[in-house]
């Protein structure tokens, strides 16, 4: 029994007081390790912790632009605590360990970066983001369980997000209460003269590193060498192709045939109305099986008029549905070509 209770107290305190055992170069050392495998985790499921706080699952960036924000994310939290520490603490702290515990402190963070990688997740958060796109460019929602549950996801997905997500809740609130217990290690405060010290610098250091990772971001973008303003506008249009590639298909299997039509040109409008529209994508489940999910979706340019190519699974087969773009944005030719990507067999 006795053994037990030493086991258990020995793992609550690496739980939530690792430094009683690591501090100083140490914890330093193995706090940065797991920050840059947090932040190359991050790189494979897009999940940016922009903010000593923050977590979302967003658009794909360098590998750099992920480690360089776990490295400042650090960094603020360090700096603004070791102030803290030099104005409210009787002794003084050295720089050393406030950082090397502080890093450390970071370690849940690794286990929202482990569970976002799920597919599950991935599936939702990206249907979701594309949901939410499709409305705020004015579309109407004839189908209110469509943003609980958008296109091409299932009730596990969204069971596996709202885990996730509330993963990503314990870490912060973990993470949060390892940030305070090695503050009140390294700079030696403790009650409620620790707590007024700590929360001020905790507030500082997440808007210094909103501050400096969205300065980041901007300074980057503003020196990328070699991109003049006609690539960079060939980048932007074919970014807009794939999501009106994307939210077409999305109305689609949403049996959103209204709206999907109202992305037509007016050529396009009186060749494919709706009855006819709704005709073609029944014939295509009816052959192809039901709709499973948009395996990728790659841009051609043809003169003036650039294509989406969606490639969009089925439980039998694949299609590429080609999704032609006029400039203005409107949707002036609809095909459906060869099977590219057949799904693989269970």
């Amino acid at each position: 029994m006795t053994e037990t209770k030493a086991s258990t107290g020995s793992l609550r305190t690496w739980l939530f007081n690792p430094f009683h055992y690591v501090a100083g170069g140490t914890s330093l050392g193995l706090g940065l390790a797991i920050i840059l495998v947090t932040g190359f985790l991050g790189s494979l499921s897009n999940s940016h912790f922009d903010g000593v706080l923050d977590f979302h699952t967003g658009a794909p960036a360098p590998l750099a632009a992920f480690l360089v924000t776990g490295i400042i994310n650090w960094a603020c939290m360090g700096i603004a605590l070791y102030l803290a520490g030099l104005i409210a603490s009787k002794t003084r702290p050295r720089l050393l360990d406030v950082a090397g515990t502080q890093a450390l402190a970071r370690t849940p963070v690794l286990l929202t970066a482990l569970v976002a990688l799920l597919p599950g997740y991935q599936r939702y958060s990206t249907a979701l983001a594309t949901q939410l796109s499709t409305l705020a460019q004015g579309t109407p929602m004839t189908d209110p369980m469509a943003l609980l549950l958008p296109e091409g996801t299932s009730a596990a997905d969204l069971a596996t997000f709202a885990a996730v997500v509330f993963v990503a809740l314990v870490a912060v609130v973990w993470m949060v209460a390892l940030m305070y217990r090695a503050f009140a290690v390294s700079c030696n405060l403790r009650g409620v003269r620790g707590a007024v010290a700590f929360i001020p610098g905790l507030v500082a250091a997440w808007a210094a590193s909103k501050a400096l990772v969205i300065g980041m971001l901007v300074f980057a973008s503003s020196c990328a060498p070699g991109v003049s303003e006609d690539e960079d506008a060939n980048y932007a249009a074919n970014i807009e192709t794939t999501e009106a590639g994307r939210q077409f298909v999305a109305l689609l299997v949403g049996g959103q045939f209204d709206a999907a039509v109202g992305r037509f040109d007016n050529t396009m409008a009186k060749a494919m109305p709706v009855p006819r529209l709704e005709q073609v994508w029944k014939e295509l489940i009816a052959k192809s099986g039901p709709y499973k999910e948009v395996a990728g979706v790659r841009v051609e340019r043809q003169g003036k008029l650039r294509s989406a190519f969606v490639t969009c699974l089925f439980e039998k087969e694949s299609h590429d549905i080609q999704v032609v773009v006029s400039p203005s944005g409107e949707i002036c030719g609809l095909w459906l070509r060869e099977p590219s990507v057949q799904p693989e067999k269970e």
